[in-house]
């Protein structure tokens, strides 16, 4: 018993002071830029998917009207970016993914399954 009092006492101490005495550093980073990087104004979106992608044949949104989206597969081969997504609204792709041979998938994914991409 006498042991769990002290510990409950070190702990509160410690919580004490070091909520009395917060550090106040900032610190600030700079992100390098390559020249021959390129980064555009506009943003882009992913959607990171489990199997690596051979092909993309239609991405486009899911609404009455099917409006078209551009994108590409990502370098990894395990995402679709899309260039010109407006952040709302249910996308779907269809695709054929690496081992399914040449049998086209249908994804849907939903905005909260939609990434931005992170210029490096």
């Amino acid at each position: 018993m006498k042991n769990l009092l002290y510990l409950f006492l070190l702990t509160a101490t410690t919580s004490i002071l070091l909520a009395q005495n917060p550090s106040s550093k900032t610190i600030e980073l700079e992100i390098p830029v390559n020249d021959n990087q390129h980064i555009d104004s506009e943003e882009w979106y992913q959607i990171h998917l489990d199997k690596p992608i051979k092909q993309i044949e239609e991405i486009y949104y899911d609404n009455e009207e099917k409006t078209p989206i551009k994108g590409e597969i990502s370098p990894d081969r395990k995402g679709v970016i899309l260039k010109n997504y407006s952040k709302r609204g249910r996308v779907k792709v269809r695709l054929i993914f690496e081992d399914g041979g040449n049998v086209v998938e249908t994804i849907s994914k939903s905005s909260c399954f939609i990434d931005p991409v992170i210029p490096m």
